[in-house]
């Protein structure tokens, strides 16, 4: 082998190196985006769960329930969890 065809072998193993970086790159992108949509249906469904109960006991019981409390605590939590995700997308 002369010295071109080392450079040239070097080179593109340096790219094939590169692609491959690439390519982990989206594939952990793509994780992260697919567990934080999974995490985002699950807060929906726990917090359509939480207003059937609220209902359910408002009708049981012959009662009003005031939800701003619970709905405050899940919209912070939420907030929260959308800030840590725009920080974690900036890093």
């Amino acid at each position: 082998m002369s010295t071109s065809s080392n450079v040239t072998v070097t080179e593109l193993s340096a790219e094939q190196i590169e692609a491959d970086i690439e390519m982990k790159k989206a594939d952990l992108a793509l994780k992260r985006e697919q567990m934080l949509l999974a995490d985002d249906r699950e807060r929906d469904k726990a917090e359509a769960d939480i207003i059937l109960r609220v209902r359910d006991m408002e009708l049981k019981y012959q009662t009003t329930i005031d939800t701003a409390q619970i709905q405050a605590s899940m919209q912070r939590d939420r907030r929260a969890e959308q800030a840590a995700q725009t920080m974690q997308g900036q890093a």
